[in-house]
């Protein structure tokens, strides 16, 4: 009983929270009051990203040095470029970042992340970036930076704005809120220059707590469509879809070389455990669809 009024309370609150999101003023009074994280947090998440692609860049181009010479396109790049300049401090001759919201607050804090992060780089990396760390947010939006935010910049919008411009395409933690996965996979193809690579982190487990919640880590799998559409159809909330659905949708839009690379995975026994509790929905689908917890998606425009 005490687990059923828990459920039952946390479905009421999402689908509130999820209605409020649905008026402007709502959407406007949050961005008002985003933050950036603090200095640790971003330099942490620099790292953890760069190191992400550091590895599959390689694996994807077939090149140990697959950033130099590059025209880098971020998807949804979240509170600050860190992840663009490292690029840019690899090598890459310009960084654009796109995002269907202004995350990217005009504030000095901005320029002290990108200090903070250039900081823990080697002289010679630092040295390629020292005339953007200091730039105000404004100054990202202008033509003439090699460092480029575009916000209020959605993946559709792009693709007729950007097509074929870029050699390398990444996001980390975006598509798997994306729920026209066949229809992302055809506008990242027309981003891409002829040869060049994309490498996502796409995240398909659970979002937030898991400790107390139905089946833990398998959590989100235990709503049915309708009702998750009413908790978070304003929200962005993960479309649920596994791996292989990505690889499917990659292959039809005419790219090559798909990969879909297990990152983290949920144990076999610990899926079989959680079954009965999910939504018939999700109950019958495969532990090797279950146990992909984050993925490496990697592909290349022929």
């Amino acid at each position: 009983m005490p687990e059923l009024v828990d459920r039952t309370v946390h479905i009421a609150a999402e689908i509130l929270k999820n209605h409020a999101m649905g008026f402007q003023v709502v959407r406007e009074y949050r961005r008002t009051r985003a933050g950036y994280p603090d200095v640790d947090s971003a330099v942490a998440a620099v790292r953890r990203t760069s190191e992400f692609y550091d590895k599959y860049l390689k694996i994807a181009s077939g090149r140990e040095d697959p950033v130099q010479g590059k025209r880098v396109l971020e998807v949804g790049p979240g509170s600050n470029l860190g992840l663009l300049l490292w690029f840019l401090a690899r090598g890459a001759v310009s960084g654009t970042a796109i995002d269907r919201f202004p995350d990217l607050l005009p504030t000095p804090q901005l320029q002290a992340l990108h200090h903070a992060i250039a900081a823990r780089w080697p002289a010679s990396m630092q040295q390629r970036v020292e005339d953007l760390v200091g730039l105000p947010a404004q100054r990202f939006e202008r033509d003439d930076c090699r460092l480029k935010y575009r916000p209020n910049l959605a993946l559709e919008a792009a693709t007729h704005q950007l097509s074929g411009q870029f050699d390398i395409v990444v996001s980390y933690g975006v598509l798997g809120l994306i729920r026209d996965i066949p229809g992302t996979s055809r506008e990242l193809y027309r981003l891409l220059s002829p040869g060049g690579v994309m490498v996502h982190r796409v995240h398909h487990g659970t979002h937030g707590r898991i400790d107390g919640v139905r089946a833990g880590i398998l959590h989100q799998y235990t709503y049915s469509e309708r009702l998750w559409q009413m908790m978070y159809s304003n929200r962005g909330g993960p479309n649920r879809q596994p791996a292989r659905a990505y690889r499917k949708a990659c292959q039809e839009a005419g790219l090559e070389d798909v990969q879909v690379i297990p990152v983290q995975q949920v144990p076999i026994n610990l899926i079989e455990r959680s079954r009965p509790l999910l939504h018939p929905q999700f109950r019958t689908r495969s532990a090797e669809d279950l146990c992909i917890h984050a993925s490496a998606l990697l592909a290349r425009r022929p």
